[in-house]
């Protein structure tokens, strides 16, 4: 009952904390990163897909669409060898758009015609349609991405039906979560107890919650990246610039004219059940 009580509806505690340290934002309270101590984001994903207990989001299980477990290694006790799309120091596939793709060979015979009776083409010698007399396309999908094998819309190997490896959605998902964190847009949290020129506004929520993004006039270094531009969903900051409608308020509004500005430091506060909370003053 006493730890439930000290967390919010959301699962935050008094510091704005969730049970993995991760704040609203998806900051890390100890690296300061999107990732924890051991690669996870916020929604409990690795780089390799698969979550705290071990389990891959795609597979269910405790290997990975080419039989790999968390920690790289096959069923046998192999490790992953080189392959496409994989960073060979670390084992975890890389974000480079070249190498994180990679597009299933098909073979012909000399007469142009695959396995299952489709042309160069893609079109069935029977149905004369890109689906054959089981409505299935050249690679094994309905018309739904479904594939007629495996019932998901990847096959054995890992593509979907448009012929893209399975680990490219993983890493969507994760380039998503990072895309605040990673970009040239930061957490308000890196300015915390600082005076900054706020000279534009923009309303960017982020998951359930209203969030705005603030630009500066100052250009702070954040993690060796020079950055104005910073994003929160602290609820006192961004009741200043949104009201309870999600509508911009008469502060939003002025701010965001031509040439205008407001001096503002970033100050924590305590409410009146004693919790801590951060506010923007004017200086």
């Amino acid at each position: 009952m006493g730890i439930f009580s000290r967390r919010d509806k959301y699962g935050y505690d008094k510091q704005g904390y969730d049970k993995y340290g991760f704040d609203r934002e998806g900051i890390h309270k100890v690296t300061k990163t999107a990732f924890d101590e051991y690669g996870f984001v916020r929604e409990g994903i690795n780089q390799l897909g698969f979550d705290r207990n071990g389990f891959h989001y795609v597979t269910k299980t405790k290997f990975d669409k080419e039989g790999y477990d968390k920690n790289g290694y096959d069923k046998g006790g192999e490790p992953r060898e080189s392959k496409v799309g994989f960073d060979l120091n670390t084992g975890f596939p890389t974000l480079h758009a070249e190498s994180k793709k990679a597009y299933r060979q098909i073979g012909y015979n000399k007469d142009g015609i695959d396995k299952n009776g489709f042309t160069t083409s893609g079109i069935h010698q029977t149905t004369g349609t890109k689906y054959d007399l089981d409505g299935n396309d050249q690679h094994g999908f309905d018309k739904k991405g479904i594939h007629k094998v495996t019932k998901t819309k990847f096959d054995e190997d890992g593509y979907d039906k448009d012929g893209h490896w399975e680990h490219d959605e993983i890493l969507n998902i994760l380039e998503e979560t990072m895309a605040l964190h990673t970009s040239s847009i930061k957490s308000l949290s890196y300015l915390d107890d600082r005076e900054f020129t706020i000279i534009n506004v923009e309303r960017k929520d982020y998951d359930e919650n209203k969030g705005i993004k603030i630009t500066t006039k100052e250009e702070f270094d954040i993690q060796g990246e020079k950055v104005n531009k910073f994003h929160t969903t602290r609820q006192a900051i961004v009741g200043k610039f949104l009201n309870d409608a999600g509508e911009p308020t008469t502060l939003y509004n002025a701010i965001n004219r031509v040439d205008a500005s407001l001096r503002v430091k970033l100050f924590q506060r305590k409410s009146a059940n004693g919790r801590d909370y951060f506010d923007l003053d004017q200086c």
